[in-house]
C-alpha cells in the first residue's frame, strides 16, 4: 500500500514516496519540469519535487542544507534516491555522475580544449611570454598564469616534452 503524507507548507497536497503529488480530493497533480531541469509543482507555491518528498518524510534532518540525488538524475524524486547533505558533497556527487559542466561546456567558457592544449604546449616551449600568448586568444595574461600553473582547466593536460638535447661535438684532437 502506498503511503501518502502532506507536504509541509503546502496545506491539502499530499506525496508519495515515489514522488507522485495529488491533493486530498485525490486529483493526481502532473509536475513539470523548471528551468533548473528540476521536475516541480506549481499552486499557490512553487516547490521542487524532491524537497517535497524529502520534507515529507524525512522533516527530522533539516540540519543539512541540500538534498543529493544519488543516482546523479534530478528527475527522480523517489525517496530511495534522496539523502540529506552539504553543499561539498553535492558538488563532489555531481563530478562523480559527471553532471557538472567543465571546460567548454561552461557557459562562459572562453576556450575550447584544444586551445588550451595549445596554449600549455606554447608555455610549454618557454620562446613566448605569457602576455604575447594571451594576444592570441580572448583572454588576458592572467588566465594564461592560471591554465600554465593548473588553476584553470586543470583537467587538461599535455604530455611532458623531452629534454631537447643538444649536441656539441667535442674538438677534434690531432
Amino acid at each position: 500500500m502506498m503511503v501518502w503524507k502532506e507536504i509541509p507548507g503546502f496545506f491539502g497536497y499530499l506525496v508519495n514516496e515515489l514522488g507522485e503529488v495529488k491533493t486530498k480530493n485525490g486529483k493526481v497533480v502532473k509536475p513539470y519540469i523548471d528551468k533548473h531541469g528540476y521536475l516541480c509543482i506549481r499552486r499557490t507555491v512553487y516547490i521542487k519535487l524532491h524537497k517535497a518528498v524529502m520534507n515529507a518524510f524525512s522533516p527530522e534532518n533539516n540540519a543539512l542544507p541540500v538534498i543529493r540525488h544519488l543516482d546523479g538524475n534530478q528527475l527522480n524524486p523517489k525517496l530511495n534516491n534522496l539523502v540529506r547533505g552539504t553543499h561539498k558533497e553535492n558538488s563532489s556527487d555531481s563530478m562523480i555522475h559527471g553532471t557538472k559542466p567543465i571546460g567548454s561546456k561552461q557557459k562562459q567558457a572562453k576556450l575550447t580544449e584544444l586551445q588550451v592544449i595549445e596554449i600549455k604546449e606554447r608555455a610549454a616551449t618557454k620562446t613566448e611570454t605569457n602576455k604575447q600568448i594571451s594576444k592570441d586568444y580572448p583572454v588576458g595574461y592572467t588566465t594564461i598564469n592560471r591554465i600554465i600553473r593548473g588553476e584553470d582547466w586543470a583537467h587538461i593536460t599535455i604530455p611532458a616534452q623531452p629534454e631537447r638535447r643538444v649536441f656539441i661535438p667535442e674538438p677534434r684532437r690531432r
